[in-house]
C-alpha cells in the first residue's frame, strides 16, 4: 500500500483543518469531503460507518501517520486501564531515548537534540496520561492484549491529563514535531537493528524506493520529517513501542484492514489510509 502525499493532498487536508489533530467528529465528515471529487470513495467510506462512526482529522503536512499514531496512542491510554502498556511505553520511550542519543544515526545528527527533546515531551505526556473516570470524556478504547485491562491506578502521583489538555498539548508545532521526529528516528532504529526481517518488504515500497538500500531508506524516507510513509515504516513504528495499530485501507478499489506489526493482536486504534493522507478513525464501541 503505497501513500502517495501529493502537494494537493497535502494542502486539501490543511484547509480542511488548520490544528495538527482536529476535534473528533461524525465520520460523514469524511464522506462529505471526497462526495464531489470522489464519489467512489465516499461511497467505501460511508459502508464503514456502521463499524467506524467517528474519525478525527490530522493535518496533512506529510506527517500524518505519525501524529495520528501518537495522537491515538495516547488517547487510548486516557480511554482504558492499559496499566501493563502503559509501564511498557514508558519502558521502551527511556530504552530508545539512551539509544539514540549513545548512537546517533548518522543522517539524523542535526535531529537528535529535537527528538530527545521529543523523548522528554513524551515521558512528560505519559506522566500524566492515564485512565480515570471521566477524564477521557469519551467511550473507551479497545483492550491491547488480554492482561493489560486491570483496576485503574495512576502510575505516578500526578494528576491525569484530561482529553481537552491532550488535545491543547499536542496542537502546537513547538511540542508535536519534536515527539514526531523522535518517533520517526525510533522506526528507523528499529529497522536499521532487524535489516534482514524488514529488507523483504522494501520491494513492495514506492518507486522513490527503487535501488536503495534500507540504510538510504531511512536516511531519506524515515528520519526526515514531511517524507510520505510506507508500511515499512508503520510496522516498525509499531514495534518499535510495542503497539498495534489497524490501517483500513479505503485509498485502493477495496477496503482493507492491515494490522501492524501483522498478527493476531488486537488493534489499540485505527488510522484509515485516503488518498495520500492518513487520519484517526474510531471503532464503533459496541462491536
Amino acid at each position: 500500500m503505497e501513500a502517495d502525499y501529493g502537494a494537493d493532498d497535502r494542502d486539501q487536508a490543511g484547509r480542511i483543518e488548520s490544528d495538527l489533530v482536529g476535534p473528533r467528529q461524525p465520520l460523514q465528515s469524511l464522506v462529505d469531503r471526497y462526495r464531489a471529487g470522489s464519489p467512489a470513495l465516499a461511497g467505501r467510506l460511508a459502508a464503514l460507518a456502521p463499524s467506524f462512526p467517528a474519525c478525527r482529522p490530522v493535518t496533512g503536512d506529510g506527517n500524518c501517520f505519525y501524529r495520528g499514531f501518537l495522537f491515538a496512542l495516547l488517547e487510548a491510554l486516557l480511554e482504558a486501564p492499559l496499566l501493563e502498556l502503559h509501564a511498557r511505553l514508558v519502558s521502551r520511550v527511556r530504552s530508545l531515548r539512551r539509544a539514540l542519543v549513545s548512537h546517533p544515526l548518522s543522517a539524523a545528527r542535526d535531529a537528535g537534540r529535537g527528538a530527545d527533546q521529543g523523548a522528554e515531551l513524551l515521558l512528560s505526556l505519559l506522566s500524566r496520561v492515564w485512565y480515570a473516570p471521566g477524564a477521557s470524556g469519551a467511550h473507551q478504547a479497545p483492550q491491547q492484549g488480554r492482561h493489560d485491562h486491570q483496576p485503574a491506578q495512576p502510575p505516578q502521583q500526578a494528576s491525569p491529563l484530561f482529553k481537552p489538555e491532550l488535545e491543547a498539548a499536542l496542537s502546537r508545532r513547538a511540542a508535536f514535531d519534536p515527539i514526531v521526529q523522535f518517533a520517526r528516528l525510533a522506526a528507523s532504529l528499529e529497522l536499521r537493528r532487524n535489516e534482514a526481517a524488514y529488507t523483504p518488504f522494501v520491494a513492495g515500497c514506492g518507486d522513490a524506493y527503487a535501488g536503495l538500500g534500507l540504510a538510504e531508506i531511512c536516511e531519506r524516507h524515515v528520519e526526515r520529517m514531511g517524507q510520505e510513509v510506507e508500511q515499512l515504516q508503520m510496522a516498525a513504528l509499531a514495534a518499535a513501542l510495542g503497539v498495534t495499530v489497524g490501517v483500513i485501507d479505503v485509498a485502493g478499489s477495496e477496503t482493507g484492514v492491515v494490522r501492524h506489526p501483522a498478527g493476531e493482536v488486537e488493534p489499540l486504534f485505527f488510522l484509515v489510509h485516503l488518498p495520500g493522507h492518513y487520519e484517526i478513525c474510531y471503532r464503533n464501541p459496541s462491536l
